[in-house]
């Protein structure tokens, strides 16, 4: 029995220190997860707030079948998903905000935020499938075959995703990189 499978069975016998462990082992991951899908820092903390109440009232029917953080993942992933279509946003433009203070430069700060800044309108531009799966595989660490679990998908069709953003992706930052070039 996994440690996740152990905690879930004390959670669902009313043991809350239970619960507490397992918010304070996923916590974190889920909510860079939202901020990599928002951009926005607030955003992220409600929906990861949102993600936890609906995993609370779903743990009671929960059966474990495979990794757990596969199913707090799905959770994630269809709250982000329900968050946009809510909203009626597709792509979500917002002002991005640090996370932590890295103790850099000022010059080398504003580096990176306008690196995030342009990483950020590129992932945006992506079909959700797309960017859920680039999230998921190079932000999250997560398995290809843990994404087709979590999307509901074959594992081609997951690999076919992530070729086809990263295609995107290049062709993008190629044309950005010509534009600079011709001014």
């Amino acid at each position: 029995m996994s440690e996740d499978q152990r905690l879930v069975s004390r959670i669902q016998e009313g043991d809350t220190s239970a619960w507490e462990v397992l918010i304070h082992k996923y916590y974190q991951s889920t909510l860079y997860f939202c901020y990599r899908r928002t951009g926005d820092q607030q955003t992220a903390e409600d929906l990861t707030h949102d993600i936890f109440l609906k995993l609370l009232s779903s743990l009671e029917r929960y059966r474990y079948t495979g990794k757990f953080s596969n199913y707090l993942y799905t959770i994630a992933l269809n709250t982000c998903r329900d968050f946009f279509k809510k909203k009626g946003l597709y792509i979500e433009e917002t002002e991005h905000k640090e996370l932590e203070d890295t103790g850099d430069l000022p010059e080398e700060v504003l580096i990176k935020k306008e690196r995030a800044f342009l990483l950020f309108e590129r992932l945006a531009s992506l079909p959700d499938v797309q960017k859920d799966a680039i999230v998921l595989y190079y932000f999250q660490g997560e398995k290809l075959r843990d994404i087709a679990l979590m999307t509901q998908t074959n594992l081609s069709t997951v690999k076919t995703r992530i070729r086809r953003a990263l295609q995107t992706l290049r062709t993008q930052y190629e044309q950005e990189k010509k534009d600079e070039d011709a001014s």
